[in-house]
């Protein structure tokens, strides 16, 4: 009996070891180990909007390592969603000496449902999957809070467990600005030692509309600040830099309790004019509130209208009639006079094949489409020429293939944004791209971040009457048409300019911004396959205009109407152009790439 155990083990090993090789997915040994992780700036991740995940690694070995890490995110179980995500240098690797330990960094889109990441060296996994922190929105809080955290030096100090300012470490602050909206204030008491980059990206933050709180330090005095930092130097209580603000509080870090934030978050409302909402049965990001701008289902579906197939629908609608015909009565009237069953079933067959082609040749594509990229951009215009972009945009191919995706730019963040699993891989890093596999005659949109360096319009307010409203307003604006599109918001009013002897003002009557963005121009619905007409063109561009503001602005709907909480200490400016050849793809495949810009200005109100 002894060979035939033997064959029976050889076998099971054998069987073993093919299963093994089948799922290339499996655990192995890793070239490091995951000594901290972080979800954001505060612990928590946002919906609908880009998240960091922070991780320190550590080689724990004499020998160096090099490698490639990448992650995919779940969604409601183990369904996975989105592209694959990798994080490298230069070389499309990472690379960790031997006893050492670095920070990498994950940008990542997350939606409703989505329950945790799963870590990839290479094709192996790297441990269990990493929980997402879902937030918890606390009674009485603001739907719109973003992070509010205290950045740190050093892990000496320990707030009170029932405080809700967490502590960021300040080393860790992203080098590029599209990896901080999630990000809305900060806490400091000491100046970071940064690498120019992260000191430049911080100013960038605050300039865009970040709200910087200083503290005193153990000395008793505010902290000094050098180099990019030193406009941070100030006597005022408050002062404006930028469409940001710095308050400062003559308190140490150690007297920040509960009681003390509160009054501080109040005095931060009073300054930016905002009342503090009161919320009854207030559920997290999964329940009664989500933002306005789900990418999507608002910007996704508006784009991919640009390339609607003009199929020739009653050709197709009568090749369906007769080949229903054919099958029956067709196949029956042929057995019926033949008899024959070898003649029943190939003529059936013959109809099968002959219908076929018909549909290929009618039904299967479109007529005139080419292979193109339609896209609508938001630019929040800061100093020095530079333009913080978030595009949204549609890739549609006539041609099946794998398709290399890149942009200009720096700190380029790429997100499918969507909740199917998807065949491509995103790129993080200097070399930034997203790859991705798109069938033929076939859509894929996706969205990104860059910051790049293009001249915006010159926007100036030259009047405005904050008791009559937009109606007094009138802004002087360069480098425009007058049939450009322009809307500018103040409090819960948003209005469209013309222009004007040389000016911009508000012909028309005002509307509230929850009737701007409930105002739907395109029917959607109408029947798919129909020629799209130019008037449906501008439709779309006046639909993706109005959501484009509704994601910019962070509104928020409820089941009972539309949160929202605009600074009112400004004026929200929004004006429209082409898109220009810095936000175009870089791929000679796409020779038709069109779209929009919307410039985005926040125009401080004197006090």
């Amino acid at each position: 009996m002894r060979p035939s155990f033997n064959a029976a083990h050889y076998f099971l090993v054998t069987f073993v070891a093919l299963v093994a090789n089948a799922f290339p997915f499996a655990d192995s040994a890793q070239a490091f180990d995951i000594e901290e992780r972080r979800w954001g700036y505060d612990g928590t991740v946002y919906s609908h909007e880009i998240n960091p995940l922070f991780l320190r690694l550590r080689n724990n070995t004499g020998e160096a390592e090099e490698f490639t890490l990448s992650l995919k995110q779940k969604s409601y179980g183990t369904r996975e969603v989105g592209a694959l995500i990798s994080v490298a240098e230069e070389q499309s690797t990472l690379f960790l000496s031997p006893f050492s330990e670095r920070w990498v960094t994950f940008y990542i889109y997350i939606r409703p449902g989505s329950n945790d990441v799963q870590l990839y060296q290479g094709r192996d996994r790297v441990g269990k999957a990493i929980p997402i922190a879902t937030r918890n929105q606390s009674s009485g809080e603001r739907p719109d809070h973003m992070s509010r955290v205290l950045f740190t030096a050093n892990e000496e100090f320990d707030l009170n467990q029932k405080s809700q300012l967490k502590r960021f470490p300040s080393d860790i602050f992203p080098p590029n600005i599209t990896g901080t909206d999630t990000l809305e204030a900060v806490f400091l008491d000491h100046e970071p030692r940064w690498q120019p980059e992260q000191r430049k990206t911080f100013m960038r933050w605050l300039q865009r509309g970040g709200t910087l709180h200083l503290l005193q330090s153990r000395s008793g005095t505010y902290p000094s600040f050098t180099e990019e930092l030193s406009v941070l130097n100030g006597s005022l209580d408050h002062q404006y830099i930028g469409n940001g603000i710095v308050v400062r509080h003559p308190i140490q870090q150690n007297r920040l309790d509960k009681e003390t934030l509160a009054d501080i978050q109040k005095q931060e409302l009073a300054l930016f004019g905002i009342e503090q909402p009161e919320i009854e049965n207030q559920q997290n990001d999964y329940g009664y509130f989500n933002y306005e701008g789900n990418v999507a289902e608002s910007m996704f579906p508006a784009l991919k209208q640009y390339v609607n197939p003009n199929h020739n629908w009653p050709v197709m609608y009568l090749i369906s009639f007769l080949y229903l015909f054919a099958v029956f009565p067709g196949a029956w009237l042929v057995n019926k006079k033949w008899n024959d069953f070898r003649i029943t079933y190939g003529s059936l067959l013959l109809s099968v094949l002959l219908f076929s082609l018909f549909y290929n040749m009618v039904g299967a594509r479109g007529y005139g489409e080419s292979t193109q990229i339609n896209s609508i951009a938001v630019a929040r215009v800061l100093p020095h020429n530079e333009l913080d972009v978030t595009q949204y945009s549609n890739a549609f191919v006539t041609s099946g293939d794998q398709y290399r995706l890149e942009h200009k730019g720096n700190g380029v963040i790429y997100t499918t944004a969507s909740d199917e699993d998807v065949l491509g891989k995103v790129q993080l890093g200097p070399q930034a791209n997203f790859i991705v596999d798109i069938p033929p005659f076939s859509s894929r949109p996706f969205m990104h971040r860059t910051l790049i360096h293009e001249p915006a319009p010159a926007v100036e307010l030259t009047a405005f009457d904050v008791k009559v409203g937009l109606k007094s307003l009138q802004l002087k604006i360069n480098g425009i048409g007058t049939d450009s599109v322009v809307w500018a918001a103040n409090g819960d009013w948003i209005s469209k300019l013309s222009p004007n002897n040389g000016v911009w003002t508000s012909k028309k009557d005002s509307k509230t911004i929850q009737e701007f963005a409930d105002h739907q121009d395109y029917n959607q619905s109408r029947f798919y396959g129909s020629a799209i007409e130019p008037a449906e063109v501008h439709q779309i561009d006046n639909n993706l205009l109005r959501n484009s503001i509704s994601k910019s602005l962070r509104l928020r709907r409820g089941y009972d109407g539309m949160y929202m909480s605009l600074k009112q200490d400004r004026i929200y400016v929004f004006v429209q152009s082409n898109l220009p050849p810095a936000l175009e793809c870089a791929n000679e495949n796409f020779l038709k790439q069109t779209g929009k810009l919307v410039y985005q200005y926040e125009l401080i109100l004197s006090e």
